[in-house]
Protein backbone atom coordinates (compact mmCIF):
# COMPACT_ATOMS: atom_id res chain seq x y z
CA UNK A 1 0.00 0.00 0.00
CA UNK A 2 2.72 2.51 1.15
CA UNK A 3 4.34 1.18 -2.29
CA UNK A 4 1.50 2.26 -4.44
CA UNK A 5 0.89 5.73 -2.38
CA UNK A 6 4.51 6.72 -2.85
CA UNK A 7 4.65 5.61 -6.72
CA UNK A 8 0.82 7.53 -6.78
CA UNK A 9 2.09 10.61 -5.27
CA UNK A 10 5.41 10.80 -7.41
CA UNK A 11 3.17 10.74 -10.48
CA UNK A 12 1.17 13.55 -9.09
CA UNK A 13 3.23 16.13 -8.06
CA UNK A 14 6.32 15.40 -11.39
CA UNK A 15 3.14 15.86 -13.51
CA UNK A 16 1.84 18.99 -12.08
CA UNK A 17 5.46 20.56 -11.71
CA UNK A 18 6.30 19.54 -15.92
CA UNK A 19 2.68 21.16 -16.70
CA UNK A 20 3.26 24.11 -14.32
CA UNK A 21 6.66 24.26 -15.69
CA UNK A 22 6.08 24.21 -19.48
CA UNK A 23 3.22 26.20 -19.30
CA UNK A 24 0.34 23.75 -20.66
CA UNK A 25 -1.68 24.61 -17.75
CA UNK A 26 -2.46 28.06 -19.09
CA UNK A 27 -3.65 26.35 -22.42
CA UNK A 28 -6.57 24.63 -21.17
CA UNK A 29 -8.81 28.06 -19.61
CA UNK A 30 -11.58 27.59 -22.05
CA UNK A 31 -13.30 25.64 -23.82
CA UNK A 32 -12.09 26.72 -27.44
CA UNK A 33 -8.66 26.75 -26.51
CA UNK A 34 -8.74 23.29 -25.39
CA UNK A 35 -10.28 22.14 -28.79
CA UNK A 36 -7.83 23.56 -30.29
CA UNK A 37 -5.29 21.58 -28.61
CA UNK A 38 -6.91 18.94 -29.00
CA UNK A 39 -6.87 19.88 -33.30
CA UNK A 40 -3.22 20.77 -33.29
CA UNK A 41 -0.56 18.27 -35.34
CA UNK A 42 0.74 17.07 -32.43
CA UNK A 43 -2.31 15.51 -30.69
CA UNK A 44 -5.30 15.32 -33.10
CA UNK A 45 -3.98 11.42 -34.13
CA UNK A 46 -4.47 10.36 -30.67
CA UNK A 47 -7.56 13.06 -29.50
CA UNK A 48 -9.31 10.47 -27.97
CA UNK A 49 -6.48 8.87 -25.57
CA UNK A 50 -5.03 12.12 -25.18
CA UNK A 51 -8.70 13.74 -23.85
CA UNK A 52 -9.26 10.22 -21.57
CA UNK A 53 -5.67 11.65 -19.96
CA UNK A 54 -6.91 14.76 -19.47
CA UNK A 55 -10.51 13.51 -17.75
CA UNK A 56 -8.69 11.37 -15.58
CA UNK A 57 -6.19 14.25 -14.99
CA UNK A 58 -7.86 17.04 -14.44
CA UNK A 59 -10.08 15.09 -10.95
CA UNK A 60 -6.32 14.41 -9.76
CA UNK A 61 -4.03 16.90 -10.95
CA UNK A 62 -5.15 19.51 -13.48
CA UNK A 63 -6.86 22.45 -12.31
CA UNK A 64 -9.35 22.66 -14.93
CA UNK A 65 -13.00 22.62 -14.45
CA UNK A 66 -14.55 19.21 -15.69
CA UNK A 67 -17.00 21.07 -17.68
CA UNK A 68 -14.60 22.83 -19.96
CA UNK A 69 -12.67 19.27 -20.66
CA UNK A 70 -16.19 17.62 -21.07
CA UNK A 71 -17.68 20.59 -23.38
CA UNK A 72 -14.39 20.41 -25.35
CA UNK A 73 -14.82 16.76 -25.69
CA UNK A 74 -18.74 16.54 -26.62
CA UNK A 75 -17.63 19.80 -29.38
CA UNK A 76 -15.02 17.32 -31.12
CA UNK A 77 -16.20 13.87 -30.47
CA UNK A 78 -20.02 14.41 -30.07
CA UNK A 79 -22.04 13.68 -26.64
CA UNK A 80 -22.38 9.50 -27.10
CA UNK A 81 -18.54 8.98 -27.55
CA UNK A 82 -17.41 11.93 -25.04
CA UNK A 83 -20.18 10.76 -22.26
CA UNK A 84 -18.59 6.99 -22.62
CA UNK A 85 -15.05 8.09 -21.86
CA UNK A 86 -15.41 10.47 -19.27
CA UNK A 87 -17.05 8.49 -17.33
CA UNK A 88 -14.59 5.75 -17.06
CA UNK A 89 -11.64 8.30 -16.49
CA UNK A 90 -13.42 10.50 -14.28
CA UNK A 91 -14.95 7.93 -11.69
CA UNK A 92 -11.33 5.98 -11.91
CA UNK A 93 -9.60 9.21 -11.22
CA UNK A 94 -11.85 9.72 -8.67
CA UNK A 95 -11.34 6.42 -6.65
CA UNK A 96 -7.56 7.67 -7.35
CA UNK A 97 -8.37 11.19 -5.95
CA UNK A 98 -9.91 9.47 -2.43
CA UNK A 99 -7.40 7.25 -2.00
CA UNK A 100 -4.33 9.99 -1.86
CA UNK A 101 -6.53 11.63 0.79
CA UNK A 102 -7.20 8.66 2.76
CA UNK A 103 -3.45 7.57 2.46
CA UNK A 104 -1.91 10.79 2.96
CA UNK A 105 -3.93 12.26 4.99
CA UNK A 106 -5.16 16.51 6.37
CA UNK A 107 -1.40 17.40 6.36
CA UNK A 108 -0.55 16.53 2.74
CA UNK A 109 -4.75 17.87 1.53
CA UNK A 110 -4.19 21.07 3.30
CA UNK A 111 -0.85 21.47 1.68
CA UNK A 112 -2.39 20.87 -1.71
CA UNK A 113 -5.66 23.21 -1.93
CA UNK A 114 -4.55 25.48 1.10
CA UNK A 115 -6.00 24.64 4.60
CA UNK A 116 -8.95 27.28 4.35
CA UNK A 117 -10.40 26.13 1.68
CA UNK A 118 -10.36 22.56 3.24
CA UNK A 119 -11.80 23.37 6.22
CA UNK A 120 -14.34 25.45 4.38
CA UNK A 121 -15.43 22.13 2.74
CA UNK A 122 -14.85 20.18 5.34
CA UNK A 123 -17.69 21.97 7.03
CA UNK A 124 -19.95 21.83 3.73
CA UNK A 125 -19.63 18.23 4.48
CA UNK A 126 -20.04 17.55 8.26
CA UNK A 127 -22.16 14.91 9.43
CA UNK A 128 -23.72 15.08 6.33
CA UNK A 129 -20.68 13.52 3.58
CA UNK A 130 -22.55 11.20 1.65
CA UNK A 131 -25.38 13.28 1.02
CA UNK A 132 -23.56 16.43 0.42
CA UNK A 133 -20.75 14.53 -2.07
CA UNK A 134 -23.44 13.38 -3.95
CA UNK A 135 -24.88 16.64 -4.25
CA UNK A 136 -21.28 18.39 -5.01
CA UNK A 137 -21.06 15.61 -7.75
CA UNK A 138 -24.34 16.36 -9.51
CA UNK A 139 -23.46 20.12 -10.02
CA UNK A 140 -20.20 21.05 -12.02
CA UNK A 141 -19.36 24.24 -10.70
CA UNK A 142 -17.76 22.04 -7.49
CA UNK A 143 -14.06 20.60 -7.76
CA UNK A 144 -13.98 16.89 -8.24
CA UNK A 145 -10.32 17.02 -6.99
CA UNK A 146 -11.28 19.01 -3.41
CA UNK A 147 -14.39 17.28 -3.17
CA UNK A 148 -12.46 13.37 -3.51
CA UNK A 149 -9.58 13.92 -1.72
CA UNK A 150 -11.61 15.74 1.52
CA UNK A 151 -14.02 12.76 1.28
CA UNK A 152 -11.07 10.44 1.99
CA UNK A 153 -10.33 12.37 5.20
CA UNK A 154 -13.60 11.52 6.10
CA UNK A 155 -15.15 8.48 7.24
CA UNK A 156 -16.89 7.09 4.20
CA UNK A 157 -15.49 3.37 3.36
CA UNK A 158 -13.82 3.06 -0.31
CA UNK A 159 -17.02 1.18 -1.14
CA UNK A 160 -19.79 3.43 -0.18
CA UNK A 161 -17.50 6.31 -1.91
CA UNK A 162 -17.64 3.74 -4.98
CA UNK A 163 -21.28 3.40 -4.99
CA UNK A 164 -21.72 7.12 -4.41
CA UNK A 165 -19.30 8.18 -7.66
CA UNK A 166 -20.21 4.84 -10.00
CA UNK A 167 -24.52 6.31 -10.08
CA UNK A 168 -23.83 9.98 -9.28
CA UNK A 169 -20.77 11.40 -11.64
CA UNK A 170 -22.38 9.52 -14.43
CA UNK A 171 -25.59 11.92 -14.43
CA UNK A 172 -23.74 14.83 -14.05
CA UNK A 173 -21.29 14.09 -16.72
CA UNK A 174 -24.22 13.14 -18.96
CA UNK A 175 -26.26 17.16 -18.13
CA UNK A 176 -23.19 18.56 -19.07
CA UNK A 177 -22.32 17.05 -22.69
CA UNK A 178 -26.28 16.89 -23.21
CA UNK A 179 -26.54 20.30 -22.09
CA UNK A 180 -24.04 21.39 -25.28
CA UNK A 181 -26.44 19.47 -27.56
CA UNK A 182 -29.36 21.20 -25.95
CA UNK A 183 -27.65 24.96 -26.98
CA UNK A 184 -28.27 23.66 -31.07
CA UNK A 185 -32.11 23.55 -30.23
CA UNK A 186 -32.09 26.26 -27.13
CA UNK A 187 -29.93 28.89 -28.55
CA UNK A 188 -28.20 31.55 -25.72
CA UNK A 189 -28.61 33.95 -28.32
CA UNK A 190 -32.20 34.07 -28.69
CA UNK A 191 -34.66 35.90 -26.07
CA UNK A 192 -36.82 32.52 -25.71
CA UNK A 193 -33.77 30.91 -25.26
CA UNK A 194 -32.01 32.38 -22.48
CA UNK A 195 -35.31 32.21 -20.42
CA UNK A 196 -35.00 28.66 -20.83
CA UNK A 197 -31.76 28.20 -19.73
CA UNK A 198 -32.55 30.25 -17.30
CA UNK A 199 -35.41 28.38 -15.55
CA UNK A 200 -32.89 24.92 -16.17
CA UNK A 201 -30.49 27.18 -13.75
CA UNK A 202 -33.23 27.89 -11.02
CA UNK A 203 -34.69 24.55 -11.28
CA UNK A 204 -30.95 23.01 -9.91
CA UNK A 205 -30.99 25.65 -7.35
CA UNK A 206 -34.29 24.36 -6.83
CA UNK A 207 -32.67 20.40 -6.65
CA UNK A 208 -30.09 21.98 -4.39
CA UNK A 209 -31.70 23.55 -1.77
CA UNK A 210 -33.86 20.33 -1.40
CA UNK A 211 -31.14 18.36 -1.03
CA UNK A 212 -29.70 20.31 1.53
CA UNK A 213 -33.05 20.53 3.26
CA UNK A 214 -33.69 17.07 3.21
CA UNK A 215 -29.82 15.81 3.56
CA UNK A 216 -30.86 13.90 6.62
CA UNK A 217 -33.48 11.95 5.40
CA UNK A 218 -31.73 11.18 1.72
CA UNK A 219 -28.51 10.21 4.20
CA UNK A 220 -30.64 7.40 5.38
CA UNK A 221 -32.24 6.22 2.35
CA UNK A 222 -28.55 5.85 0.99
CA UNK A 223 -26.69 4.04 3.60
CA UNK A 224 -29.58 2.05 3.17
CA UNK A 225 -28.83 1.51 -0.49
CA UNK A 226 -24.99 0.70 0.22
CA UNK A 227 -25.93 -1.59 2.84
CA UNK A 228 -28.22 -3.52 1.05
CA UNK A 229 -25.71 -3.70 -1.49
CA UNK A 230 -22.91 -4.57 0.33
CA UNK A 231 -24.52 -7.49 2.26
CA UNK A 232 -25.25 -8.84 -1.08
CA UNK A 233 -22.12 -8.66 -1.91
CA UNK A 234 -20.72 -10.45 0.74
CA UNK A 235 -23.30 -13.00 0.50
CA UNK A 236 -22.02 -13.65 -2.75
Amino acid sequence: IFLIADIALLIFLTGYILLDHFSILDTFNSVESLKNFLLSDNVKNYSILVFFLLQFLQVVILPIPAIITTLAGTALFGAKVTFLISSIAIILASMLAFFLGRTFGYKFVAWLIGEDTLIKYQNYMKSKEKVMVSVMFLFPFFPDDLICMIAGLGKMSYFSFFVITLFIRPISILCTTYSFELTKFIPLTEWWGIVIWGFIIAAMAVIFILFWKNSDRIEKSLVKLVTREKNKSDNE
